[in-house]
């Protein structure tokens, strides 16, 4: 099978939402990867995604920045204090439960919850150790349980009754209650909202092209986390804009991202803390993962308190972590912060087709910015926004289950509201 076909196989596995394994395949041909699943498109009329402004408050007349796209973004994805004070709700009955039926289990959460980078309809995900063999608690916890053996750690996926939410429950996994302390030492610092903005905007974007999840061979959020993390202390501040090939439109770029219409009264630059703009920091990933990173030959090394991005140590000779791949070279090698000996960009199989999606992204906003799309597009980017245009998709399931979680919490007999914050 030649390359291109290969590549057209593994597009079409991401789509359909299928497993891809390619431990024994060769190389293959990177395609983009369009909105996909629960977020295909439904329609051809233009709709302003949940997040943009309302027409009466801002009108469309003036383009909003796209630093001020991804503020909105992020003020839309921010669980309220009923969806907050909900999944506190739900993390504790789980936990009395399993603490009921073997005392002394060890329950932590971690991953997305844990970090604070989920979306209100996300997984909680969970770690337990039980003291002793006891009887499973998923058969005494309203809801339908499912487990998955696949990955390293087994897995129980429990959905909760009175919300609709699963539970992703692990055994016993030391390293990802390390990689929790990790994850936020690396996120107190000055870069947290630039990080944290990064990896929603990013993982919104993968999930609607099936490629937020390792299963598809996508990047799971773990691991974009960490991207995210070496990009902006590895490369963001070295400012893409100043180097950039295209000479004296440089700067006119940086001045288009980074403009903020007199309409939405504000700036761009809220404090000490926040002087990076969130539009030239999107622009920057997509660019540096996207064209810009050498797959091949450079690794991603983090560990506990420092990132580098040296030779792939397949280059220099045998290492513990990356096993010698020759036929797969363009698989992303990055270690894990929490354990320096495991690998986990090894089972991103379809990273060409992550990279691709990313350069055409990154193709598509500058153009936005710059003004040298197409008629229909700068259209369209009117009112969805450049943000809007780039993630596409369609959110009305999203906005849906985010609704029916709510309501569904709502009904519960013993729920008063705010009362579990």
């Amino acid at each position: 099978m030649s390359t291109y076909m290969l590549g057209v196989t593994l597009k079409d596995n991401v789509m359909d939402g299928k497993p891809s394994r390619m431990k024994g395949c060769g190389d293959y041909t990177g395609l983009v990867i369009p909105p996909c699943g629960e977020f295909a498109s439904k329609h051809s009329s233009i709709e302003p995604p949940p997040w943009m402004p309302s027409p009466s408050g801002f009108g469309f007349s003036r383009r909003l920045s796209l630093h001020r796209e991804v503020e909105h973004f992020m003020a839309y994805m921010k669980p309220t204090n009923e969806e907050a004070a909900l999944r506190k709700d739900l993390i504790g009955r789980f936990t009395r439960l399993l603490r009921k039926l073997a005392p002394g289990t060890a329950l932590h959460v971690v991953g997305s919850s844990a970090t604070g980078l989920y979306f209100p309809t996300s997984d909680i995900e969970m770690v337990i150790a039980f003291p002793s063999r006891t009887t499973s608690a998923s058969r005494d916890f309203p809801g339908r349980a499912e487990s998955d053996l696949q990955g390293a750690v087994p897995v129980l996926r429990i959905t909760d009754a009175s919300t609709g939410i699963d539970i992703v429950l692990k055994g016993s996994d030391e390293r990802s209650v390390r990689a929790r302390e990790v994850t936020k030492a690396w996120m107190d610092g000055e870069d947290g909202k630039v990080i944290g903005s990064l990896v929603m905007v990013l993982k919104l974007f993968l999930s609607i092209r099936r490629l937020g999840t390792s299963f598809t061979g996508g990047i799971d959020s773990k691991l974009l986390v960490w991207m995210v993390v070496a990009y902006v202390k590895l490369e963001m501040r070295k400012s893409p804009w100043a180097t950039s090939s295209v000479g004296g439109k440089a700067a006119r770029r940086a001045r288009l991202i980074s403009q903020v219409s007199s309409s939405t009264g504000g700036s761009s630059n809220n404090g000490p803390g926040d002087s990076m703009d969130l539009g030239e920091a999107f622009l920057g990933f997509l660019r540096f993962y996207g064209q810009e990173f050498d797959y091949t030959s450079k690794a991603i090394i983090f560990t506990s308190t420092s990132v580098c991005c040296p030779l792939k140590p397949s280059m220099l000779g045998p290492a513990a972590f990356s096993p010698d791949r020759p036929e797969q070279e363009y698989l992303l090698c990055l270690t894990d912060p929490a354990d320096s000996a495991v690998d986990i960009g090894a089972k991103a199989y379809s990273i060409k087709h992550v990279r691709e999606t990313f350069r055409d992204a990154y193709v598509s906003v500058l153009a936005l910015v710059e003004g040298t799309a197409t008629r229909d597009e700068l259209v369209k980017a009117r009112f969805e926004g450049i943000l809007g245009s780039c993630l596409g998709g369609d959110y009305s399931r999203f906005i849906s289950k985010r609704k029916r979680i709510i309501k569904r919490w709502r009904l519960l007999p013993h729920n008063t509201l705010f009362d579990r914050l």
